[in-house]
């Protein structure tokens, strides 16, 4: 009897196994990022080459971690009579689904070029694979704010606002959000983690400063500048306040993306006025609420968070841009009334 429940037992097991086996090689893996260089890599595949060879010469090039599992999907997923022979362009960083896509046809193409600027929005963002029809803006929105995905990428924010790295990507049509938004994290994660001293950083309060700092920062040389005035006034013993008192926060807190949106934000044109700067029910107003708003703005790029890592130590705890983009840095409230008066009457 013991021996009958040992083998229904161990059978069980065994089928566990073979499941997630199974699972992960046919659901999870084709969708997954890898982790290899996100540089442009030319590999030229001969005719008559198998999946093993051509898996062994994308693992030695680092565009995929696992030359035997790679070789293994092909080969279970009936695909090898797909694979061409040719010159493709592959980066790290693509999933092997996109790999295989690209490995699939004659030419050299790497997808539809998708350019993400500094300082975009997920509705930016999302507006933005909407117009080249990749996938819907409800689609992308659903991904990005989904507790789920937000949990398996290890992101611990209300949702993927700053950590989705701005770059230029290549996506086929068949692609879908939740693969656009790993590969984005995923190159986010590897820039953040490139940066020295990232690794003894709150990665949730750096990205949020640095993104704060990037819809600032006009010119990005003065990007370490901006992060040290507002490191300061996060300092009580420097600015007792608390008061970060940056306006693309308080505008921000307007998106339609942010839950329980001040009523105040319904009227909001696009310019800040006395009533949304006053306006406490806004959870992103850094001119009510002290400290860092619950999350970042925007995707910075690597100067912003560099420039968030290390701010530079300065004596300044005030700011205003100027016409050029420049801005005048003050240490006393005395000094920036000088200078918002100037900055205003170059305006008129």
């Amino acid at each position: 009897m013991k021996i009958k429940k040992t083998v229904i037992f161990s059978g069980i097991i065994f089928f566990i196994i073979v499941a997630f086996s199974l699972f992960d090689l046919f659901i999870a893996y084709p969708y997954s990022p890898q982790n290899g260089s996100f540089e442009d890599v030319l590999i030229s595949i001969n005719k008559g080459e198998g999946p093993r060879i051509i898996s062994d010469k994308l693992e030695k090039n680092k565009i995929i971690n696992s030359a035997y599992k790679f070789s293994l999907w092909i080969r279970f997923s009936k695909k090898i009579p797909r694979l061409r022979a040719g010159d493709f362009v592959l980066r790290g960083d693509m999933t092997p689904l996109e790999i295989f896509n690209t490995l699939s046809n004659v030419s050299s193409s790497k997808g539809i070029r998708v350019t993400i600027p500094e300082g975009f929005t997920i509705d930016k963002i999302s507006r933005l694979f909407d117009e080249m029809e990749l996938v819907s803006y409800g689609d992308f929105i659903k991904a990005a704010t989904d507790p789920l995905l937000l949990a398996e990428l290890k992101v611990e924010a209300p949702s993927f606002e700053g950590f989705l790295f701005p770059d230029t990507y290549y996506f086929f049509k068949d692609v879908t959000s939740q693969t656009i938004i790993k590969k984005m994290n995923s190159l986010f994660k590897k820039k953040f983690k490139s940066i020295e001293g990232s690794e003894t950083k709150d990665m949730l309060k750096t990205v949020t400063l640095a993104s704060i700092v990037q819809a600032e920062a006009k010119i990005m040389e003065e990007a370490p500048i901006i992060a040290g005035v507002y490191t300061n006034r996060l300092d009580k013993k420097i600015f007792p306040s608390l008061l970060l008192q940056a306006d693309p926060t308080v505008s921000y807190g307007c998106n339609q993306l942010v839950k329980d949106r001040s009523p105040v934000c319904l009227s909001f044109l696009g310019k800040l006025t006395r009533r949304e700067l006053k306006d406490k029910k806004n959870i992103y107003n850094t001119y009510v609420h002290k400290g860092l708003p619950p999350g970042p703005i925007c995707s910075p790029g690597k100067d912003a968070l560099k420039a968030a890592i290390h701010p530079k130590k300065v004596p300044y705890i005030f700011f205003v841009a100027s016409k050029n983009g420049h801005h005048k840095f003050s240490t006393t409230l005395k000094q920036h009334n000088i200078a918002v008066k100037k900055y205003i009457k170059k305006l008129d």
